[in-house]
């Protein structure tokens, strides 16, 4: 869950909207206040969300770690139940403290990636500009036909680091056909529909290393 102290009347507001608002109403004070220092907390655990997006690759780690000491603690007939009880609860704790983060975890890229996209089977390329676990925003050039809104849209994307590419569906959430900083053509943003397990994790593994990255020394 995501929290923040209102800096007007110093009582905490809670919502998961804090990561995408920059304005929200306190329910204690009724003032509209700016979005800041949003927290992160689960089960006693509370973070900073900036610090916790720099340092995302170091907790995932830690909670796959997490993961196998609960294998093994559970394999062995000597461990007592209350420490078994305590690392599931260490566990869930975790895991919400990580999806506080990764549901709202949004990756820039500094040069766009060449992808390509189709729209009732025919088939263009594009610049990947921006992918998150929700949506992406693609960059389209002058001469390719823009797509309309609601319309479905599938991308097949190959990213860095990964030895293969993989295919995403959705439908287009909106259009901007006033141009972009790269090209003279539209941008296009859109949200995910129906992912299967295997592109949530390559969709995770990707974008939590890269947000994390600079930080990992």
């Amino acid at each position: 869950m995501l929290k923040m102290k209102c800096p007007n009347c110093d009582e905490m507001i809670v919502s998961a909207l804090l990561s995408d608002i920059e304005q929200i109403t306190c329910d204690h004070c009724r003032q509209s206040v700016s979005v800041a220092d949003v927290l992160v907390y689960a089960e006693g655990f509370t973070f900073h969300r900036s610090d916790l997006l720099k340092r995302l690759f170091r907790y995932k780690t830690l909670l796959s770690e997490v993961g196998k000491e609960r294998e093994l603690l559970e394999n062995d007939v000597h461990a007592s139940e209350e420490s078994k009880k305590s690392l599931v609860r260490f566990q869930q704790a975790l895991e919400e403290v990580m999806a506080g983060a990764r549901n709202h975890l949004r990756l820039d890229f500094t040069e766009p990636l060449p992808l390509c996209f189709s729209v009732n089977e025919q088939i263009y390329s594009a610049s990947l500009v921006n992918l998150s676990m929700t949506g992406a925003c693609i960059e389209i050039v002058h001469n390719t036909p823009c797509p309309r809104r609601k319309v479905a849209i599938d991308l097949t994307i190959s990213l860095p680091g990964l030895s293969t590419g993989f295919d995403l569906s959705g439908t287009v959430s909106w259009v901007d056909r006033a141009g972009t900083k790269t090209h003279n053509g539209c941008a296009v943003g859109i949200e995910f529909k129906s992912l299967n397990a295997e592109n949530i994790a390559h969709l995770w593994d990707f974008i939590s290393s890269a947000a994390s990255a600079p930080c990992q020394s």
